[in-house]
């Protein structure tokens, strides 16, 4: 019974640790790291395997090492929006995040990217672009929600899931004590 007991425990433990291992990781970017921009961007998105808190932090820095102002940080769940105040000159920039997951742990990284947009096409579009860059992240978040959504169930169920197994091995370790009083 100790075998089948010690069996079953090994069995369960095993099918979570990848539950136990996930960190919180960049999942998509856009602009993506090493990517090269070829039209004015005033928007960065920012797309992490898990929940993002809020008390996360970033920072965007041109090749000199002077860090750009930025507009505005929007956080939906684990999808991060970052308005520049200005659009991006032609020089590579690196986002640095400070950030913690919602597995609790913190996580700091970056990705670089170049913008090198041709100077006749800046002058002609203007603010355009970075309107378009704009209404183009808008829908992402929408999108998400519907795969937050998912993954939050999914990430319900885990707990779940591991109190049941936990509920059974204890009542399974409690009668095998019974009997054999």
């Amino acid at each position: 019974m100790i075998k089948k007991i010690s069996g079953i425990l090994a069995l369960s433990l095993l099918l979570f640790v990848n539950e136990a291992l996930a960190h919180t990781a960049l999942k998509e970017s856009k602009p993506a790291a090493g990517e090269e921009v070829t039209e004015p961007l005033q928007v960065l998105t920012l797309i992490y395997s898990t929940k993002i808190e809020e008390n996360s932090s970033f920072t965007v820095k041109g090749a000199d090492g002077n860090e750009e102002q930025i507009e505005s940080v929007h956080l939906d769940n684990d999808t991060i929006t970052v308005a520049m105040a200005e659009p991006l000159a032609n020089d590579t920039y690196e986002v640095a995040w400070d950030i913690i997951g919602a597995d609790g742990h913190p996580i700091q990284d970056s990705i670089e990217f170049t913008v090198h947009v041709p100077v006749n096409e800046e002058t002609e579009q203007g603010a355009e672009p970075a309107e378009e860059a704009t209404d183009e992240a808008t829908p992402e978040p929408e999108v998400t929600d519907d795969e937050n959504a998912e993954a939050d169930e999914e990430s319900a169920i885990v707990p779940i899931v591991i109190g049941i197994v936990a509920i059974i091995l204890a009542a399974s370790l409690w009668l095998m004590f019974r009997r054999k009083k």
